[in-house]
């Protein structure tokens, strides 16, 4: 059965002219299944069928642990799949984006805006590569420790 012990220990710190504190919290969490075996001697003089009721709970216990677990996999698989989706269906749109620009900017040049056609190339390849660069960039932002 689950038993929880918890420590905190203190410790003053003296480094030249600064001094600190210390401070260690500890939780150490015991979640067996079962009893120790001296309880279990305890209850059983309570109880003679109480080894039964510990057995039927401990597997009762262990089926809801692997089903916690299995929907837990599942939802962070479905999860990681949405991100990957939506990650394809941004890089598909941005290139969509970029190629439709350049069209456009051939369009204008054909037309005669040679100015208005190199101003918006160039703004539609600026687009795409800082697409492409921030892209990066936000994966190292959620990496980072956050404080």
């Amino acid at each position: 059965m689950s038993k929880i012990e918890r420590t905190v220990s203190r410790q003053h710190i003296q480094a030249g002219n600064t001094a600190g504190q210390h401070i260690e919290h500890r939780e150490i969490v015991n979640d067996d299944l079962l009893p120790s075996a001296e309880e279990i001697a305890k209850l059983h003089a309570v109880d003679p069928e109480i080894m039964h009721w510990l057995k039927a709970r401990a597997e009762k216990e262990q089926d809801f642990r692997h089903t916690a677990y299995k929907t837990r996999n599942d939802i962070i698989g479905k999860n990681e799949s949405a991100k990957r989706r939506i990650n394809v269906l941004g890089l598909i749109l941005g290139f969509l984006v970029l190629i439709t620009g350049m069209v456009f900017s051939y369009f204008l040049l054909i037309n005669g805006h040679s100015i208005t056609s190199t101003i918006f190339g160039g703004g539609t390849l600026v687009f795409g590569v800082s697409l492409f660069v921030n892209r990066d960039k936000g994966k190292e932002e959620d990496k980072a420790p956050k404080k």
